[in-house]
């Protein structure tokens, strides 16, 4: 049996909001988010970028900040 979950309105039954990549939820209209970029060559780094919700973005922050204080460390990084 086909059950159609698409959100009214939206086309190709795709939803139109963005998920967060920590908790997976729906990131909705009036939340607050935050989108993380990491310019590393690191391929694991750059799966940590993402758009969050505000308070799923705490850790990773803290991560993209250590990155980035270890990196001016090191010329060439």
């Amino acid at each position: 049996m086909f059950i159609d979950t698409s959100v009214p309105g939206a086309p190709g039954g795709e939803p139109n909001w963005p998920f967060c990549r920590s908790c997976k939820q729906e990131i909705l209209v009036g939340q607050r988010s935050r989108t993380i970029d990491f310019s590393s060559p690191n391929p694991a780094l750059k799966k940590l970028g993402g758009t969050y919700h505000e308070t799923c973005a705490e850790p990773v922050m803290r991560v993209k900040r250590s990155y980035e204080m270890l990196r001016m460390r090191r010329p060439g990084a």
